[in-house]
């Protein structure tokens, strides 16, 4: 009887400590959602930082003018409106620094439409 009882407390043991791995892979696969608001010349925030691996997603807000939201060492390329709301996902596999722009031709201070994404 003692061994059944052995058993029993090894295998509740054993399912314990895969519950707190399903905890732990939860945890790594809930998105972290940045807004970014595109506005009229402007990106805001224009610098993000996210971590190598982690689920990451650029929620674009249009405020104000048609623009576009183009991060070439990622291949994404979105055309954005006011009103619009976009929801990108950004591959966060290689470290590095990333620069995004609009490429859509929205006026004088279109050139000033940059910035930068981090992985570290």
């Amino acid at each position: 009887m003692e061994e059944e009882d052995d058993s029993d407390e090894m295998a509740e043991d054993e399912t314990e400590e895969v519950e707190d791995d399903d905890e732990d892979d939860d945890e790594k696969m809930a998105a972290q959602v940045i807004t970014v608001n595109v506005d009229n010349w402007s990106f805001s925030p224009a610098a993000i930082t996210a971590k190598k691996g982690d689920n990451v997603s650029l929620r674009l807000m249009g405020v104000s003018g048609a623009h576009g939201l183009a991060i070439p060492g990622f291949g994404i390329s979105v055309p954005l409106s006011a009103g619009e709301t976009k929801t990108v996902t950004l591959p966060t596999d290689t470290e590095g620094t990333f620069e995004f722009f609009c490429n859509v031709p929205c006026g004088s201070g279109h050139r000033d439409m940059r910035g930068t994404i981090t992985i570290e």
